[in-house]
């Protein structure tokens, strides 16, 4: 069973899109609650299971849900993860990767890697005040000047179309800039001093600390720009959530200044037969491993190891 709710979640949001409905004979017995909207679970008789793709956003909010009412929930960020687990003296809580679900209009045979026209792309939210993606506009809008616009508008469609036309431009893309991070908010602290004491530190290094300046939040366009083909520029942050699924210098490359960056972009551009093989290696491994069918397995093989592990006491 599927419930699913949305109203938060924006447009073209690829979360909106799993094809869960491919796999329902695999999930029988077993309800899946996702999107942003407070989860309800009563008069719900099956496995119930919660995935919140949003951590660390809302991580210290008390009211958020309440894992009691669940058997397993997934998040992207390993630190919540470990932080919720001891909060609540459990085991529910479970690391997960971002599903790749391709939309039915992509076939990845469609791909030429000797016509990939555009140099560099970045997919996502621009924000001001936040070096990272500041430097990841001033490398891009350099390769690709007017066209960028050509192509965010082209993808600007807040539904199903601009999903579509996101896989589209990648599958075009030589190189996809991308990081795994979140901006230093400052409502978060507040968040922290409102429900936690200090000795919720450990697992939040960010709070409290001006050096660390971004917490961690693993991002679809990693399994998106790997799925189709380009090679991955990843930011390379204080986390590294990123060597968790993929291998650095076989399947991707790390930056950690503008310089870096560009540099490496060039480099790549310069040389780009010579990196096809990452591409493909990237692209093989999210074929074989960071799927949505990858991923309903691993929920159920999750469930039952949990129901084979005494709990916390």
């Amino acid at each position: 069973m599927l419930r699913a709710n949305f109203e938060q979640n924006y447009g073209f949001d690829p979360v909106r899109f799993f094809q869960f409905e491919k796999y329902l004979s695999k999930l029988e017995g077993i309800t899946l609650y996702y999107g942003f909207g407070t989860p309800n679970t009563s008069n719900d008789t099956n496995k119930k299971v919660l995935l919140d793709l949003e951590t660390p956003n809302f991580i210290y909010k008390e009211d958020r849900y309440n894992p009691e009412d669940f058997d397993a929930i997934f998040m992207l960020c390993p630190l919540s993860v470990s932080y919720l687990n001891w909060r609540f003296k459990t085991k529910k809580f479970h690391v997960m990767w971002f599903p790749v679900d391709l939309p039915k209009e992509i076939q990845l045979e469609d791909i030429s890697f000797d016509t990939k026209y555009v140099p560099v792309f970045y997919t996502g939210h621009t924000m001001a005040q936040f070096p990272v993606l500041q430097m990841i506009d001033r490398v891009v809008n350099h390769h690709l000047g007017p066209m960028r616009e050509v192509f965010n508008r082209a993808m600007s469609a807040s539904d199903y179309s601009g999903f579509v036309k996101k896989y589209e431009v990648l599958g075009i893309t030589k190189i996809c800039i991308v990081h795994n991070v979140l901006h230093h908010n400052e409502r978060l602290p507040n968040y922290m001093n409102k429900y936690m004491d200090t000795s919720y530190k450990p697992f939040f290094p960010w709070h409290g600390n001006p050096d660390v300046l971004c917490m961690p939040q693993l991002k679809s366009r990693v399994f998106e720009g790997a799925i189709m083909g380009c090679v991955l520029l990843v930011y390379k942050d204080e986390y590294n959530t990123m060597d968790r699924y993929f291998e650095e210098g076989k399947e991707f490359l790390y930056y950690s200044t503008e310089q870096e960056l560009a540099s490496k972009a060039q480099m790549i551009l310069d040389h780009y037969e010579d990196y096809i093989p990452m591409a493909k290696a990237a692209q093989k491994k999210v074929l074989e491993n960071y799927g949505l069918e990858k991923f309903v397995d691993f929920i159920v093989k999750t469930l039952k190891e949990d129901s084979d592990t005494p709990s916390h006491t």
